[in-house]
């Protein structure tokens, strides 16, 4: 404690004297310096020697003494302290002893000394002090590599990558340095010459000592080329000051020096069978710029066949590193960076580096390319974009297998925006084309587990099943918004279609497997969905998928009250029931299902038309309601179908409610003479004891009676509804037959109950008034055809009571029903003639 307090009262009292005596100020810095010193001093005594401290506070009590001097020599700008702070800061390692076991964490420190350094030396206008800077960091990063205990470098290693960046660090910090005294030089001096070329040689001496891999080696060599060629071609956009051109020609020589260097030692490094096609490429990449700038010809061509067979060699090589990863399922490729063997990953890069470079040299020398050239440059262009996501997802692969195909939308979307920059049609189908593969785990899980329930998937099946559900919409919002001009602009929008008609479905599989019991409530819900969607989006589509949806959510609910009837199945059906009831209740108001011109929004009017269809469907639905939560309470068929006869009867009655269904007149017409059919035929099954129900003959009778009420109501009524109905004459004669002849099986039955003895008479009898009725309904002209019904019942009636009923009566009865029967037949006669002759005298006044 007592010297770090005399240290900081040298220190202090130094500054103080820079102060008080400006013109004595280099005294002053000497006394600051020693302050430093002693403090450094303090500072290791009371850490690594002593051990008063542990080795972490230690080593930060060293880090604090070195930026308090650093901040002293900027403030006061004193050489001597800045030389101080130098070399007790990058002294750490002799101090400290390495106490961790790893350079890494104290040459990421002496990377940010250096670079303080550096600005210190251009702040104070001492460039001694960033060479001093220089070589002391060299001597340091020298010194912990060596004298590490535990540096373990291989790939697997992260620590391995951490050196390797730190080193990258100094050597792109030393030479931005080194280049920047160009700006205010017209020339490259040997000052510039030899801190580049000290730089060059420091990095490839340390980063040999670090890798051991020549292919690794060789690969980050190569890929070092890059930054200097970008430099080489806009040095303005690095160094943004004020540059003269042979300001601008001096950074690009030296920039072509880094970049001649780095590439010669990389390829001299990766000179193997393995990367031969790399070097080849670096070939034809020179002699396709070499004739495009000097325009000779010959020279191109010879570099486009040095490319054609750099590529290929490099694409088997590709192709050989991805057939040797295919394993089985579920990883499929097994990848590795094995940079000294197969080097496939290495080569993909290089490929995809190499059409890069080929396509931004031929769009340079577009203006002398040949229409050939310029073919081979879209070609060039959209293998590039192959290339590109290739390295991309392989990339992946290596590290994270499982994810490689879920990576796919990345390249996907980055590849739909390139074409459409560039204009490149067969780019734009090969990002489209990319939605496929996250197809690949899906098939892939579906095949481990034996199905494709979503519960039983993997989680990579899973999550590859979710983004495939939403890049659906996610690729059409793409387009819609940076793609607007595409031509398959209309197929995206299709797969946003396709997106929300897959909401209101996609849950329904899990519960036909798991919940099978609410499976007509889901379908309900699923129909609720589809309709809020149409309604908010007007998507033709969607309203095709709600009218399937609503046809088979009332199928399954009038199906499974079956089932639940009379196969003991256990579901929710009379719940679905009354569901699809409210549910077309709703849809009936919010549709203005009784209205013939809708009112409101444009969108309300637009929903109305769209539903029109399930109006229509909604007055059959509610039928079947009817008819099966009547026979749900009475457990009788033939009340419960009368009832749905009087409720289509009501129909007709009720003209607001027409509107629905004014197009299925005819077929509500078939059905109600098809309930007729069952109600009769229930009755005469009846009578004739083919089966028996709880309820009384007679109430089915009674039944009956009003069916044919209902039927009669229909054929003889004068409505505009019944107008509509019976658009041809024909259609209302062959209606009335079929009534007359219902009615008749109805009232024979219902005697049949009634009469035990002289039935056949009184049949007869029934049938002349029924033939007399009828013979009074062909005085309206639409009826004048029924005369022959009328005739046949007379007929029939008559051969009866001959044939059959003459050996059944005695004398008097014979007589009785002979005179009844005269009788009745003589007033039909004279009725008859009477009201003929009143209707042609009011056609006699007419005229």
């Amino acid at each position: 404690m007592i010297g770090f307090i005399i240290a900081i009262a040298t220190t202090v009292g130094g500054v103080w004297f820079i102060r008080k005596r400006p013109a004595m100020a280099e005294y002053g810095s000497a006394i600051v310096a020693l302050g430093v010193i002693l403090n450094y001093l303090c500072a290791y005594f009371s850490g690594p020697y002593y051990g008063l401290l542990t080795d972490l506070a230690g080593f930060l009590l060293l880090v604090s003494v070195t930026a308090a001097a650093y901040i002293l020599a900027l403030r006061f700008e004193t050489r001597i302290v800045a030389i101080v702070t130098l070399v007790g800061g990058a002294a750490l390692p002799l101090v400290m002893g390495h106490v961790d076991g790893s350079p890494l964490f104290y040459l990421g420190y002496l990377l940010v000394l250096a670079g303080a350094m550096l600005h210190l030396s251009q702040f104070i206008r001492w460039q001694p002090l960033a060479w001093a800077s220089m070589i002391v960091s060299a001597a340091m990063v020298e010194y912990s590599i060596t004298n590490a205990d535990a540096l373990i470098l291989t790939i697997e290693n992260t620590e391995f990558f951490a050196l390797i960046a730190i080193i990258h660090g100094f050597f792109y910090l030393f030479g931005y340095y080194g280049l920047k005294g160009l700006r205010t030089v017209s020339e490259v001096t040997k000052t510039h010459l030899m801190m580049v070329a000290a730089n060059i040689l420091f990095y490839l001496l340390v980063s040999q000592q670090l890798v051991e891999s020549s292919g690794l080696l060789g690969s980050i060599y190569l890929l070092n080329v890059l930054p200097w060629l970008a430099l080489f071609m806009w040095p303005a956009k690095v160094f943004t000051g004020l540059l003269d051109r042979d300001g601008i020609r001096g950074i690009q020589a030296l920039a072509l020096l880094n970049a001649g260097l780095l590439g010669g030692v990389g390829i001299l490094i990766l000179s193997s069978p393995a990367l031969m096609g790399i070097i080849w490429c670096l070939e034809a990449l020179m002699l396709i710029y070499l004739g495009g700038r000097f325009r000779f010809t010959s020279v191109r061509i010879e570099g486009y066949i040095a490319l054609l067979l750099s590529l290929l060699t490099m694409a088997s090589q590709v192709v050989s590193w991805v057939s040797d990863a295919v394993v089985a399922p579920p990883q499929i490729l097994a990848l590795t960076l094995d940079m000294d063997g197969g080097s496939g990953w290495v080569n993909l890069i290089a490929i995809t580096l190499v059409i890069y470079g080929t396509v931004t040299l031929l769009t340079k020398q577009g203006d002398h390319l040949a229409e050939r050239e310029r073919s081979l440059l879209t070609l060039l262009d959209n293998l590039f974009s192959a290339c590109l996501s290739l390295s991309f997802l392989l990339t992946i692969g290596v590290f994270w297998p499982e994810t490689l195909w879920s990576f796919a939308v990345v390249p996907m979307f980055y590849l739909v925006w390139r074409a459409q920059s560039r204009g490149l049609v067969v780019t734009e189908l090969l990002g489209l084309a990319h939605f496929v593969l996250l197809v690949v785990p899906m098939m892939i899980s579906a095949g481990l587990v034996g199905n494709f329930h979503f519960s039983e998937q993997s989680i990579y099946g899973q999550f590859a099943r979710i983004e495939a559900f939403f890049c659906l919409w996610l690729t059409a919002e793409f387009y819609k918004r940076f793609c607007h001009q595409s031509a398959n602009l209309a197929f995206t929008e299709h797969l946003r279609k396709l997106f929300y008609c897959l909401i209101p479905v996609f849950f329904l599989s899990s519960v036909l497997r798991q919940y099978s019991n609410y499976l007509p409530l889901a379908l309900w819900f699923s129909s609720t969905i589809a309709l809020l969607l149409y309604y908010r989006l007007q998507f033709t589509v969607l309203k095709i998928e709600l009218q399937v949806l609503v046809i088979v959510a009332s199928i399954m609910s009038i199906a499974s009250c079956w089932l639940a009837e009379f196969e003991n199945w256990q579901g929710y059906a009379a719940q679905a029931l009354m569901v699809g009831a409210w549910f077309y209740l709703f849809i009936g108001w919010f549709g203005q299902a009784l209205r013939r011109k809708p009112s409101g929004s444009p969108r309300r009017q637009q929903l109305h038309f769209s539903l029109k269809p399930l109006f229509t469907l909604a007055v059959y639905y509610f039928s079947a309601v009817i008819f099966i939560l009547l026979y749900g309470i009475t457990a009788n068929p033939v009340f419960s179908l009368l009832m749905v006869l009087i409720y289509f009867t009501g129909l007709f009655s009720y003209r607001p409610v027409m509107f629905p269904i004014r197009s299925n007149l005819r077929l509500l017409k078939g059905l109600m003479f098809s309930l007729l059919a069952l109600i009769t035929l229930f009755h005469v099954s009846l009578t004739l004891s083919i089966f028996s129900i709880d309820t009384p003959a007679l109430m089915i009778g009674f039944q009956n009676g009003i069916a044919v009420a209902c039927v009669a109501w229909l054929v003889y009524g004068a409505s505009p509804q019944h107008l509509a109905v019976w658009r041809k004459g024909i259609d209302v004669i062959i209606g009335a037959w079929i009534l007359n002849l219902f009615a008749i099986a109805a009232y024979v039955s219902v005697l049949s109950l009634l009469f035990s003895t002289m039935l056949g008479p009184i049949v007869s009898f029934s049938l002349v008034v029924h033939a007399t009725l009828i013979l009074f309904q062909t005085i309206q002209p639409k009826f004048k055809k029924l005369i022959w019904l009328s005739v046949a019942l007379y007929g029939v009636s008559a051969l009866k009571i001959l044939l059959w009923d003459m050996d059944d009566f005695s004398l008097v009865q014979k007589i009785v029903v002979f005179m009844l029967i005269g009788i009745c037949m003589l007033a039909a006669a004279f009725k008859f003639q009477k009201i003929m002759i009143k209707n042609d005298s009011a056609s006699a006044q007419l005229e």
